[in-house]
């Protein structure tokens, strides 16, 4: 496996430790991420009113994900609404209630469906002028305002270490799920000024990446 979130809530592992399963590889770690992207968006947007969030209802672990954003908003006292979808025809509608209910900033949750729809995302983002934070750094490389996460392709790199291990012999349910360890925070400025989004200095200082 790779870029999983959860693999313990999903029932992929019994643990990160010792799998004891068929299954291992990598978790890109997520969910346990989201606190921290919250907590930067508030950052980035100090007078923030409405917080929403977009997340596939079709993934477990996008529950857990919408759980923990709940719960890093409301410890900073900003409402934050649920957007979930089904699937790639009902983005353009779920879209338009972000419009319609006013949200200030909108979190994208860490799904491959939302993946393939990262530029659907990036174009209401400039269209509507709402800043949209996503997962993977290659989103923010993409049109995003901004990203923080594992780099997919750090990800897929610890993949084929696993694949490596298995073809010579060891037993999946013994090899450790990798955690990711590195992190990237990303900031496409090209898209923040084309939304009229000014980006506190202090937040530009801490960026891993500034694409301009």
């Amino acid at each position: 496996m790779a870029v999983v979130p959860d693999p313990i809530g999903l029932g992929l592992v019994k643990s990160l430790a010792q799998p004891g399963t068929n299954i291992t590889g990598s978790s890109s770690l997520a969910t346990e991420t989201i606190p921290k992207r919250v907590q930067l968006i508030k950052e980035m947007l100090p007078e923030l009113s409405i917080l929403g969030m977009v997340w596939n209802a079709k993934t477990a672990s996008n529950r857990s994900m919408l759980q923990s954003a709940e719960q890093a908003a409301r410890s900073l006292g900003v409402p934050l609404r649920s957007f979930p979808v089904q699937g790639p025809e009902d983005l353009q509608a779920t879209l338009n209630k972000v419009s319609e209910e006013r949200v200030r900033a909108l979190l994208i949750a860490g799904d491959p469906l939302l993946y393939d729809l990262r530029a659907e995302v990036i174009a209401f983002s400039l269209a509507s002028q709402i800043p949209t934070f996503h997962t993977w750094p290659e989103e923010a490389v993409d049109g995003a305002v901004a990203a923080y996460g594992a780099e997919l392709a750090d990800e897929y790199r610890q993949a084929a270490v696993y694949v490596a291990k298995v073809l010579a012999g060891a037993a999946p349910a013994d090899l450790p799920v990798d955690q990711a360890m590195r992190f990237q925070f990303v900031l496409n400025m090209k898209t923040a000024k084309a939304i009229g989004l000014k980006i506190p200095d202090v937040i530009l200082l801490r960026a891993d990446k500034v694409i301009e």
